[in-house]
This record gives structure tokens, sequence and C-alpha cells, in this order.
């Protein structure tokens, strides 16, 4: 096999490799959201995310600024569960993530009333 054969066939190679992370991160989406209530961000809420056909369940809680993030998710179709103290929950039934792309989906939760019990 000549030299010239030989590097281009391992440059070839090399590009392929390279290629890999990038046909990944077109394989996958994202999804993002800002969860608030009437009297601004929640903070503290926690959000479950939960993929219809296969029943993969994945979790996180919103950041300081209400904000929340689930990458590399699976392209299909999701629900939503957004819940956090003092605030009745959310369910999202329907939520599509597709390929290489990000979905947003905010939230607005609404303020429990704070009830007292007295005698």
């Amino acid at each position: 096999m000549s030299r010239l054969i030989k590097y281009v066939l391992l440059g070839a190679i090399l590009l392929l490799l390279a290629s890999i992370p990038l046909a990944r991160q077109f394989d996958s989406g994202r999804l993002e959201g800002v969860v608030t209530s009437e009297s601004g961000v929640v903070a503290t809420a926690s959000v479950e995310l939960h993929n219809i056909m296969t029943g993969m369940v994945v979790y996180c809680d919103t950041n300081e600024t209400g904000r929340y993030s689930f990458e590399d998710l699976r392209a299909g179709r999701y629900s939503l569960w957004v819940q956090a103290p003092g605030h009745d929950s959310v369910w999202i039934p329907e939520v599509f993530v597709e390929k290489g792309r990000t979905t947003h989906q905010d939230v607005r939760l609404a303020s429990v009333p704070i009830t007292s019990t007295g005698s």
C-alpha cells in the first residue's frame, strides 16, 4: 500500500472518530424551563420527568433562579411533575422532546393558602 493511501486512510479514520461526539449531540434533546409562582421564581421546586414510552424517570431541582434543565434526553413524549413546599403541585401530561433541539416548558405553581388551626 502506498504511503499516500495510508495517510488518506488515516485522515479519514480520524475525521470519522472526531464526528462521533457531534453525531451524539444531535441524537438527543434537552428540556429546560423556569418554575414560578405569583411571588416570583421558585428555587425549591422538585422536577420529575417521565418518559411515557420507556417508563424512565429522571429528577432535578430548580436552582436559585427557578431554572431546571434535563440534558441528553431520548427524543419522545414525556410527562412533567413539579412540586415545591408551600405550593400546589403541577402535572403536565405531555411534553415533546425532539432530537437536536431544546424544548422550553415553563411552569407556574399556585401558592397554598396558609391555614391556622386554633382552639
